[in-house]
């Protein structure tokens, strides 16, 4: 449900990450090409948050939006539970790293954040059931996306 949610907010161009496993470096993609960017449950597994939202910047168009939804690092202790499986679960899982903080990551790479609805998935393993549905934009000054 909260996917769909998320969908309907995508306008113009849109680019969904999941429907392009070779997004990071497919040279056929049109840079600043897509109004919308949907991104599900693929920053989590991604090595290199920053070259993974710098390539996002570069297929974003200039007042394009990025529609994440994420599993995110729990607070409190649950988090701390999070961060000592996360070695072990990140060769389980994909590549997942449950312990992320999707927010704070785009806010460090030239991200603002517009909206984030913060929610538990009840039906998800409870190390993965802290997520986040994100609108985020990219910063822009002097005409170029900042970190």
């Amino acid at each position: 449900m909260r996917r769909e949610r998320l969908v309907a907010r995508a306008r113009g161009r849109v680019l969904d990450l999941a429907a392009e496993p070779r997004w990071m470096t497919n040279p056929e993609l049109p840079l600043h090409g897509y109004d919308s960017i949907i991104s599900v449950g693929q920053l989590c597994s991604v090595d290199d948050t920053y070259s993974a939202l710098l390539r996002i910047a570069e297929l974003l168009a200039p007042d394009g939006q990025l529609l994440a939804l994420e599993h995110v690092r729990s607070t409190g202790w649950w988090g701390q539970v999070q961060d000592a499986a996360a070695p072990v679960w990140r060769h389980v899982a994909g590549r997942c790293r449950l312990n992320r903080d999707v927010v704070d990551i785009l806010r460090q790479n030239g991200f603002a954040v517009v909206d984030c609805d913060r929610f538990a998935v009840d039906a998800a393993l409870p190390l993965v059931r802290h997520a986040v549905s994100v609108v985020a934009i990219r910063k822009v000054r002097d005409g170029v996306a900042s970190r």
